[in-house]
């Protein structure tokens, strides 16, 4: 009787399944990977850019604007010092679209909507103060670090949002 080496082909397909589910599995596995990593670098440069326009008005003893949609914001310096956001007239000091760590569609929107709440911009005075408290928001179902980033009179944090099926409401970015 000869010996008979190799593999049948009923373990061959069992080990072809095999690969093809994990396979399948990690490739859900790596779009949410990339989808968080997304919400996080997007929620972290608008809170950046917040920073900036919080220390450019304490350095240029100016009020500064942050204009808000859900798919793009403006930051502006009220040049006029009329202390009121003139879109036509207050100079333009930084856009998202000019802000590399922003991921955007081909039509140069925000990869992920934003929900806000508290109006549609936020101001600071010349002494860092924000005028206009606001929640920013970003819903999604994977889970990211940072989701949300919550504007005070005195302070600006990223947060967590508690419940994806709540409003963004400072009550539902938990800061730490």
């Amino acid at each position: 009787m000869k010996d008979i080496k190799g593999f049948s082909l009923l373990e061959l397909m069992v080990v072809v399944i095999i690969v093809g589910i994990l396979a399948g599995m990690s490739v859900f596995g790596y779009r949410n990977f990339t989808i968080k990593n997304e919400i996080n670098n997007q929620i972290m440069a608008i809170y950046g850019d917040l920073v900036k326009l919080r220390m450019m008005a304490m350095r240029n003893n100016k009020m500064t604007f942050m204009e808000l949609t859900s798919d793009n914001y403006i930051g502006y310096v009220d040049t006029n010092e009329n202390e009121v956001l003139d879109t036509g007239v207050d100079a333009i000091i930084l856009q998202a679209n000019q802000n590399p760590d922003v991921l955007f569609t081909s039509k140069g929107m925000f990869s992920h909507p934003v929900s806000f709440s508290g109006g549609g911009f936020i101001s600071f005075n010349s002494r860092g103060f924000s005028n206009t408290p606001c929640t920013i928001c970003i819903f999604s179902n994977v889970n990211p670090t940072y989701d949300c980033i919550k504007v005070s009179q005195t302070k600006i944090n990223l947060g967590k949002i508690k419940t994806q099926s709540s409003g963004c409401t400072s009550a539902n970015c938990e800061t730490k």
